[in-house]
C-alpha cells in the first residue's frame, strides 16, 4: 500500500504538495514524522528493536515508537495511529505531551534516499508490562524498558551506542526532557 504524505519547505510550512513516503524520500522533500518516547514511573524508558525485515536500520534500537504522519493528519492523531499500529497501545491523545519539533536531515547512502524531516516529539507516561503489548512484526523485533542511566550508560559504551541508531544531538534533548519527568 502506498503511504502519502504532506510535503512542507524547509520551514516546515506545508506547501500543499501530496506524494508518496518514497517519492519524498528518493526526491529530498522536506515532511513530517511523530515519535513518541514512552516513560514509566520507574524511570525506564521503552525502547523497540527495529525488525530485521526493515530497509532502514534493522535490528537497531530505537525510539518507542515512531512513523510519518499521513497526508491530512495532525501531528498527534499520527502518533496515536503510530503507537496503535506498532505496539497494539490504546491511548487516549489528549495524554501525548508535545515537547519540541526536531529538525533533521541526512542522506541514506545504502538506499540512495534523502530523510529531510521534522520531528514531532511527544513523551507518554506508561506504567503496564511489555508483555502486554502486541508488537507489530514488520516494524518492530522486540521491545525493552531501560533506565535513563542505562541509556546514558549504553550511548557512551562504544559498542553498545552501535546498537542505537545514531543520533547525539537528538538523544540529548529528549534526556533532558524525560529527566524532568522521572527526577
Amino acid at each position: 500500500m502506498i503511504e502519502y504524505i504532506d510535503i512542507v519547505d524547509d520551514q516546515g510550512k506545508p506547501t500543499g504538495e501530496v506524494i508518496s513516503k518514497d517519492e519524498a524520500h528518493r526526491l529530498g522533500k522536506w515532511h513530517l514524522t511523530a515519535h513518541v518516547w514512552i516513560y514509566n514511573s520507574k524511570g525506564e524508558i521503552l525502547f523497540q528493536k527495529r525488525a530485521l525485515v526493515k530497509s532502514t536500520f534493522p535490528g537497531l534500537w530505537d525510539i518507542s515508537v515512531a512513523g510519518h504522519i499521513s497526508t491530512g493528519e495532525s501531528a498527534e492523531v499520527g502518533a496515536y495511529r503510530e503507537i496503535l499500529e506498532e505496539i497494539g497501545l490504546d491511548i487516549d491523545v489528549k495524554d501525548l505531551e508535545k515537547v519540541f519539533v526536531f529538525k533533521e536531515s541526512h542522506y541514506h547512502e545504502k538506499m540512495d534516499w534523502y530523510n529531510n524531516e521534522f520531528h514531532h516529539v511527544y513523551l507518554y507516561k506508561f506504567d503496564g508490562s511489555v508483555d502486554g503489548l502486541k508488537l507489530q512484526v514488520e516494524e518492530v523485533e522486540a521491545v525493552r524498558f531501560l533506565s535513563l542511566q542505562g541509556f546514558k550508560d549504553e550511548l557512551s559504551d562504544s559498542e553498545m551506542s552501535k546498537m542505537f541508531i545514531s543520533n547525539p544531538e537528538y538523544y540529548d534533548k529528549i534526556i533532558k526532557e524525560i529527566s524532568l519527568k522521572i527526577d
